[in-house]
């Protein structure tokens, strides 16, 4: 069952097979969280000049980075409107150098960073040792993350 996942991805931005490999893989990761069928997310795949933009906009933040994630405010929401999570942004050209520091292939750190953004979503937080250790730990569990 294909869920409602909002694809963006500027041109150069991902293969069409690196799209398709990373819905599957966010798509299973949901299913598996029990993620309710009918939650809608956007996965915009972007540059680096858009993802700056957004890092100085939202977080106060200068310069790329791999992943963000803009959580819906569910209050927000219009009355009957499907339940929307809300918004992932990956820069490819940030990934592409994570993979190839990493040693695997651009599909696999773009999945990881799909899910790493959906665990964020979800109210995941990296910001404490703490939490960072456990959103590892459950990467490695979904499989998008090597074990140590």
């Amino acid at each position: 069952m294909s869920r409602p996942i909002i694809l963006h991805h500027r041109p150069g931005c991902g293969s069409p097979d690196d799209v398709a490999f990373v819905r599957a893989t966010l798509e299973a990761t949901m299913d598996r969280l029990g993620v309710p069928s009918d939650v809608e997310i956007a996965l915009v795949f972007t540059d680096d000049a858009e993802i700056s933009a957004l890092n100085r906009a939202y977080r106060g933040e200068e310069g790329a980075t791999d992943v963000l994630s803009f959580a819906a405010d569910r209050a927000d929401l219009p009355p009957g409107e499907p339940p929307y999570l809300g918004d992932i942004a990956i820069a490819v050209t940030y990934a592409s150098a994570g993979a190839a520091r990493a040693g695997h292939p651009l599909a696999d750190e773009l999945a990881l960073l799909a899910v790493h953004g959906l665990l964020h979503l979800l109210g995941h937080e990296d910001e404490t040792e703490a939490g960072a250790e456990a959103m590892h730990r459950l990467e490695v569990s979904l499989g998008v993350r090597p074990g140590d």
